[in-house]
């Protein structure tokens, strides 16, 4: 018996959110990862030009690459490899869970249909309480969730 495409996105969610956890939060040294590793290693530009295959000038522009992040991860993984480093490269969810993300757009969605359709009903004035609205957003939100991920991300 295969498994659905809902339950496959659910168990890849969880896969991708375990591994995140993992990660932890890192933060980028206010110089960059290139200046604060090489300095640690005591490798100077002209040494990391040297490794990289590049001329100093070039390792200059790297530096500044990556602060303002206009660096290829191509090039990022060309000085971690010189470094002695690997490169990690990951998206990580601001709030912490991609399920939250999930659950703020299907809020989000819910809201909209429900005002959409109560607005025609208080124009017909068959109009529901602001409680009534609240319980319908919290099961269409479930709903969402559980039955129709797939409509969340639906353009305007």
């Amino acid at each position: 018996m295969g498994m659905n495409k809902v339950s496959r996105q659910t168990l890849q969610r969880k896969q991708i959110e375990a591994r995140l956890k993992k990660l932890g939060r890192v933060h980028t040294p206010p110089g960059g990862w290139i200046k604060a590793l090489s300095e640690s290693l005591g490798m100077t530009t002209r040494q990391l030009a040297i490794r990289i295959g590049v001329s100093q000038p070039a390792v200059m522009k790297m530096h500044k690459g990556e602060v303002d992040g206009t660096i290829s991860l191509n090039s990022l993984r060309k000085v971690a490899e010189a470094l002695g480093c690997d490169l990690h490269y990951a998206l990580a969810p601001k709030t912490g869970a991609l399920s939250e993300i999930i659950d703020e757009q299907a809020a989000k969605v819910a809201k909209k249909i429900i005002k959409e359709t109560s607005h025609t009903m208080d124009l017909e004035k068959q109009g529901l309480s602001e409680k009534e609205k609240n319980q319908q957003i919290k099961e269409l939100t479930e709903k969402l969730i559980r039955e129709l991920p797939n409509t969340l991300w639906r353009d305007k």
